[in-house]
């Protein structure tokens, strides 16, 4: 059981924790980086063409700076092929006038291809068409001046920094998120949109200032926002009477903050919101006596206190369903929920655990998400409860020493929540990202991959997720420094690797040399896999001069066929591997015999120059 005042005191806990700033803030409070990847080939091209050279960019966009850090590795082309190489204006299927120039000094050969690493600048002005996907990057080459491969630019995921904020929750869309920020007034609650930054949801008359030093400042905190962003649940220190208290507001854009009535009776340290339904209807919190309560507030009750579990004096509600079907939280030590219809319900406890909470649900209900204890004084762990209210365990980071769920999608698939390292080794926080597919993973890593810049980046806690699951919020540190992120990921975007090469290489050789009218003359021939990849589809062809009759062809794996054109499916080589084929002939008449061969494969070959071989033989 806690007291109110320590009540009090946890909850401001994060409020500490954004120190008041005494030097002021910038006005803009965000930093936008943009995660591209892009797949090169000749189908995107405007005709489509047939080389088989492939390509794969990743890259980073600084918006503040017009900066655009790329990476290009290309399969079957080669500098010397290279005419020119650019990044050009034009949506999927369109052509269009070249934005920058990439050049050709740049790019240097690889053992498949060849590889650019560059930053270039992007005007301003055409930001919009690099953010939408109408630009493009293009590959032209001796052989294709128009263009050989192309790669349309996608935008995979989109970082988002707000400075000394914590973003607790997000809209259905994303598009407005709410939270708490720092700044030279103190701690204010925020909604914030990317065309419209930070925005203060301001104060109620009676807001409590306090003084440190002669420094004074007001706190309030904005913690969950309606599906459609125009209902937040937020909460402020006001004044009521001689004492300071906690007290709940639902803001509106016509209304302001609206306080949600007379509380002090039920709970005389306040009633600090932490969760609203889709629609804006209800808001739940937990309000502070000598022990928590949980309650749920609709314009047509008001405040209505929730059960306690038989023998417990002490609830808390974090959160509640999309539709309001039930509340979700605590009751002493065990996670629970609330039935819109009334009652309480115990959610159950991992084996041999000692408490639990539940943070959050999905928007029908079905699925809640919190976390919970293995034993006595062991480490919460994340867990979900789905139709038995049994929790099910969210599989563990490898370095995980423990963990919470804090948000879940509309439909229950994506979850969010923070885990803390195992100190043994020195480590902090991570926030992460589960799905039943990948399981738990860092988001620090996710964005990586998509290309995004995340240097200097430490992702702590996700807080919250939106409906679609599109958008994450939460908090970290940038070199240090406390960073509220917004984090928008597109659709799965899997990042392509370059198609598979293998340099294939041809040798051809007589014997004997020379060799007598009407004898037999045999042409040993070598296919040599010079990698890096495995090939496939080997097929050599060996045209034989007019002047010899065929008598065999035999190859060291696969099969020959033919008399006059020798046609050998030699199938598959790995890397450094080598094939031989003996064909014999009988020599018709006297003078010079030219034979040539040739090789192919299924696997784009970087060096077609040493595709094909040789040889004159002398007959007398």
């Amino acid at each position: 059981m806690k007291t109110g005042t320590t009540v009090l005191h946890m909850l401001f806990a994060g409020f500490a924790g954004l120190a008041l700033l005494t030097t002021a803030l910038p006005a803009q409070a965000t930093s936008f980086s943009y995660g591209i990847v892009s797949t090169l080939n000749g189908a995107q091209q405007v005709p489509p063409n047939n080389s088989m050279a492939t390509g794969a960019a990743k890259a980073s966009y600084d918006k503040s700076t017009n900066q655009l850090a790329v990476t290009i590795t290309v399969a079957g082309v080669t500098t010397s092929q290279l005419a020119a190489s650019h990044i050009h204006l034009g949506a999927a299927g369109t052509s269009g006038g070249i934005l920058v120039d990439l050049g050709t000094a740049g790019w240097a050969n690889t053992a498949s291809g060849m590889t650019l690493s560059t930053a270039v600048s992007i005007p301003e002005a055409n930001e919009i068409d690099l953010h939408d996907g109408n630009t493009y990057f293009n590959l032209h080459t001796t052989t294709y001046t128009g263009g050989e491969i192309r790669g349309q630019i996608v935008v995979s995921a989109t970082l988002v920094g707000i400075s000394y904020a914590y973003p607790y929750a997000t809209s259905a869309d994303g598009n407005v998120v709410v939270g708490e920020r720092a700044n030279n007034n103190g701690i204010e609650a925020f909604r914030w949109t990317p065309m419209d930054d930070v925005q203060a949801l301001g104060l109620p008359p009676n807001a409590a200032v306090t003084c440190n030093d002669d420094v004074c400042s007001h706190s309030s905190r904005a913690t969950a926002v309606s599906a459609d962003g125009t209902v937040i649940a937020s909460y402020v220190l006001t004044t009521q009477g001689t004492s300071n208290a906690l007290e709940a507001f639902r803001w509106t854009a016509a209304d302001g903050l609206v306080s949600l009535g007379s509380y002090l009776s039920l709970y005389p340290f306040g009633n600090p919101a932490r969760g609203i339904s889709d629609d804006g209807s209800s808001i739940v919190g937990s309000g502070l006596t000598s022990s928590d309560d949980g309650y749920r507030w609709t314009a047509a009750t008001g405040l209505v206190q929730l059960p306690n579990l038989p023998s417990v004096d002490g609830g808390v509600a974090y959160g509640i369903a999309g539709n309001g079907s039930i509340t979700v939280g605590s009751s002493g030590l065990d996670a629970v929920k609330w039935p819109a219809s009334g009652g309480i319900a115990k959610l159950g406890l991992l084996p041999g655990a000692y408490h639990g909470r539940a943070h959050a649900a999905s928007s029908d209900g079905s699925l809640v998400v919190g976390c919970s204890d293995t034993g006595y004084v062991t480490p919460d762990r994340a867990v979900r409860w789905a139709g038995t209210d049994s929790p099910v365990l969210l599989e563990a980071l490898a370095e995980e020493y423990s963990s919470c769920a804090t948000g879940v999608s509309a439909d229950g698939k994506t979850i969010v929540g923070g885990a803390g390292l195992n100190p043994s080794f020195g480590l902090g926080y991570t926030a992460f990202i589960w799905t039943a597919q990948t399981g738990k993973r860092k988001l620090a890593d996710i964005l990586a991959e998509r290309g995004v810049d995340i240097t200097g980046w430490t992702f702590t806690d996700a807080y919250g997720i939106s409906r679609d699951a599109s958008t994450i919020v939460g908090h970290g540190y940038v070199n240090g420094v406390s960073m509220g992120f917004v984090v928008y990921l597109k659709p799965a975007v899997a990042l392509p690797t370059p198609a598979a090469s293998a340099d294939l290489a041809l040798s051809m050789t007589d014997s004997p040399d020379p060799v007598k009218k009407l004898a037999r003359l045999t042409y040993n021939i070598g296919v040599k896999n010079n990698g890096p990849d495995v090939t496939t589809g080997v097929v050599l062809t060996d045209v034989l001069p007019a002047n010899v009759s065929f008598i065999s062809a035999m190859p060291s794996q696969g099969s020959c066929s033919g008399t006059t054109t020798v046609t050998c499916s030699l199938g598959s080589m790995a890397s450094g591997a080598s094939v031989s084929v003996s064909i014999v002939v009988r020599t018709k008449t006297v003078g010079i015999l030219s034979n040539s061969a040739s090789v192919t494969s299924a696997v784009v070959d970087p060096s077609t120059a040493n595709n094909s071989a040789s040889t004159n033989t002398k007959v007398k």
